[in-house]
């Protein structure tokens, strides 16, 4: 158990080491705004197109039974049947094109048939340092707390793509409030700077409504008046 502990604590530790600092980081197209339950989150809106990437590092699990092929098709059906659209990066592109990251990181215990495993998905998009113009390369703007689990070596290839699929899950549900059906890029942009003005100053909107009701009511009173004068 001590092993166990240890090895997940080390997991963590290179992960927190190979996620990007982003404060330094600005996209090309969108300012960094805080992630608020329910709003859209800024890196997907108006991205229209991804490249689905598994990026395993660590123990290789095919000897055990989790079939990369399979497990990377899953992740693009799921893709697919939300009509989350997959584009085939080149070499020449492939830098222009956003990605979805899934980061898996597997230690094997041989003493204790056990795999200590790391899982955590991400959106990558170029950016650029807000210093230089250049170089342009590409950070992780979207992120989702990682997962991390031991598990036997038999139960290793079904929980892993249930994690790994889960994740993809969540990216779906926030692409879709962040891209609304039948909207617009403009139009999502829109929606998040009006609620983020009404959340910033609820105040000031009841104001508003209060001085629009009182206008209405004198406006009432004055042509009742007008009409019992005129009668």
């Amino acid at each position: 158990m001590r092993a166990v502990r240890y090895c997940v604590c080390l997991i963590a530790v290179v992960g927190s080491l190979s996620v990007p600092v982003q404060g330094r980081l600005e996209p090309h197209s969108l300012g960094e705004r805080p992630l608020l339950m329910g709003r859209p989150h800024p890196a997907l809106i108006g991205l229209d197109g991804f490249r689905a990437v598994l990026l395993r590092s660590g123990a290789d699990p095919s000897a055990d039974g989790l079939d990369w092929t399979q497990l990377k098709a899953g992740v693009t059906d799921k893709l697919d049947q939300a009509n989350v659209r997959l584009v085939a990066g080149t070499a020449d592109g492939a830098m222009n094109i956003p990605e979805l990251r899934v980061y898996i990181n597997l230690l094997k215990l041989e003493d204790s048939r056990q795999y200590v495993f790391r899982i955590q998905t991400s959106v990558a998009r170029s950016v650029r340092l807000k210093a230089q113009d250049d170089p342009v390369f590409k950070a992780d703007l979207w992120t989702l707390n990682p997962t991390f689990e031991a598990v036997s070596v038999g139960e290793m290839p079904a929980r892993i793509t249930d994690v790994v699929l889960g994740q993809v899950k969540v990216f779906i549900r926030a692409y879709r409030i962040a891209n609304p059906k039948g909207k617009s890029f403009l139009d999502s942009r829109m929606d998040e700077t009006g609620s983020a003005a009404a959340s910033q100053n609820p105040t000031e909107d009841m104001s508003h409504q209060r001085a629009a009701t009182s206008s209405t009511n004198l406006i009432a009173v004055g042509r009742r008046t007008s009409r019992r004068q005129t009668s």
